[in-house]
């Protein structure tokens, strides 16, 4: 296998009303999350784009909000693809993003920190409850294992400890291909039995 050809140049400002989304783009990311992120934070990174097009083939939603805050000017990294390069980029980026998944664990340990502070979760697009939301599993978002058979998956695992046998019973049979995350619940009442 070769090395990968890095694809872009290095960023350049270039104006925002010059840009295009992609007519495809099924992403329809969240421009409100991305404009408080840009509020608190300032604008990080740059979009990509095509250079044939003036589409933008990575970062629309982050090239909308900045629009929508005032911003004249954007860092563009611009790709000397073709279209069907482009099309195959912006959608391997987007379902990449959606197989992304949290270390929980660590999650709620750096929310938790941030919440502490003077400016709480401002900037990061976390919610106070959303944070309680981690803390707690409620037994709506917990998944039982201990009535059906592993596959393969991702799988969030809440139960009382007096289960504890079950559970790992269950974990034996687990061919190693599954993710698994445990969290024991704080009483009975918060896991699924």
């Amino acid at each position: 296998m070769s090395t990968p050809q890095v694809r872009t140049e290095p960023a350049v400002l270039e104006d925002v009303d010059t840009l295009t989304p992609h007519p495809d783009n099924p992403n329809k990311g969240d421009v409100a999350a991305i404009g408080e992120s840009i509020d608190e934070n300032g604008f990080f990174g740059s979009v990509i784009a095509q250079v044939s097009t003036r589409r933008i083939i990575k970062g629309e939603h982050t090239w909308r909000s900045a629009q929508e805050q005032g911003m004249t000017q954007i860092p563009v990294e611009w790709s000397d693809c073709d279209d069907d390069e482009a099309l195959r980029f912006m959608l391997a980026d987007n379902r990449a993003r959606d197989r992304a998944h949290y270390d929980e664990n660590l999650l709620t340990s750096l929310l938790g920190g941030l919440a502490e502070t003077d400016r709480g979760l401002a900037g990061t697009v976390w919610q106070d409850h959303e944070l309680e939301q981690l803390r707690h599993v409620p037994a709506s978002y917990a998944q039982s294992i201990t009535d059906r058979p592993i596959t393969r998956g991702y799988y969030l695992i809440s139960y009382p400890l007096d289960r504890h046998a079950d559970v790992s019973k269950a974990l034996d049979t687990l061919d190693g291909d599954a993710e698994i995350t445990i969290r024991h619940a704080a009483n009975d009442a918060d896991a699924e039995t």
